[in-house]
């Protein structure tokens, strides 16, 4: 619905066009993956270029390049560092998950090496959410985990590693947050979202068109104390949702978050109840604090329509579904026997 009623429709009608490929990509991972094992790798193969991605910034960020100079690898939602923070933050506790399934210990300390590289990877792409929604990735972890000590340590050493090897002037934009008035990029995002609210309530049903937020934002939604020319995007995924898609975006979206979250719910019950099933109650559980976290970090961050989330959603539900048949009931089994 927000092609016709766009302040942009041709912006609309592309991104609802590259949102059709999000959906088929999500039918096709439902259809195709069937079981855990495939779950697992393929968010083993992600967490691999991601420790990639995390390197390249860092090596960057230790050459002095600020938050502006800095590029990912590759374009897309991994070339601006903002948003490939919020890869990492989603990611990170899948790290912690193949550190805790270790075999033994130099497998461990490996991963604990990778966890402090995509941890510091957050750091170099200087992105206040990003860090943000680290810190709260690894309260979660600690919060959650049933080897507290293990944990405590994992993250101890890992922050450690972070703040001795990091930069003087790391954790300066940080400050910005509490003194946001005196920083143009922090105060900006206060005025963008008051914007995208007052886009809300001119068009609760419609807002002003998918992708068109710069578009509506430059010719009638400016907010009074913003005396520049630039069209900047909302830099928060709710906020532009409430403005682009209006109410019923935005319901769509805490559906899909819900649903995503009882799928979730229901899987880790399940594992939860047998014994044999540990490793896969840990997996679900830290890709549910990822998830927590992303949902967090997109606060700063306009993430609205990457396949990032939605392809996690699809595994979800390829999870759900693989349970009855690849994973029975320990009780059936023995009958059966």
């Amino acid at each position: 619905w927000s092609v016709p009623f766009s302040f942009y429709p041709h912006a609309s009608f592309d991104a609802s066009l590259d949102f059709l490929k999000v959906a088929l990509t999500c039918y096709l991972i439902i259809k195709i993956v069937d079981s855990f094992r495939r779950i697992e790798r393929i968010l083993l193969l992600v967490n691999a270029v991601l420790v990639l991605f995390a390197i390249d910034i860092i090596m960057k960020y230790m050459a002095s390049q600020d938050h502006g100079k800095i590029q990912g690898l590759v374009g897309a939602q991994f070339a601006n560092p903002n948003d490939l923070a919020v890869n990492f933050v989603l990611f990170l506790p899948m790290l912690y998950y193949y550190f805790l399934v270790a075999k033994n210990t130099l497998l461990k300390l490996l991963w604990l090496g990778l966890f402090g590289v995509i941890l510091f990877g957050v750091v170099g792409c200087q992105s206040r959410g990003g860090m943000l929604g680290a810190v709260l990735i690894l309260v979660l972890l600690f919060w959650k985990s049933e080897r507290k000590k293990l944990s405590l340590l994992a993250g101890a050493v890992a922050t450690v590693l972070v703040l001795l090897f990091a930069p003087g002037d790391a954790f300066d934009r940080l400050n910005t947050i509490i003194n946001y008035k005196e920083e143009s990029s922090a105060y900006g995002r206060v005025l963008f979202y008051e914007s995208s609210i007052q886009m809300l309530l001119h068009r609760p049903l419609t807002g002003v068109g998918m992708n068109a937020w710069p578009t509506a934002y430059a010719e009638a939604f400016r907010n009074d104390e913003d005396t520049s020319n630039r069209w900047p995007d909302p830099h928060s995924t709710y906020f532009q949702i409430i403005g682009e898609l209006g109410f019923p975006g935005l319901i769509a979206y805490c559906f899909l978050l819900y649903v995503t979250f009882q799928s979730l719910h229901r899987i880790e019950k399940f594992f939860k109840q047998h014994d044999e099933f540990e490793r896969q109650r840990c997996f679900v559980q830290c890709l549910r604090i990822g998830i927590v976290g992303f949902m967090f970090t997109v606060i700063f961050q306009s993430f609205s329509y990457y396949h990032t989330l939605y392809n996690l959603m699809a595994l979800v539900v390829a999870m759900e579904r693989s349970i009855p048949g690849g994973l029975p009931e320990p009780a059936v089994a023995a009958k059966g026997a």
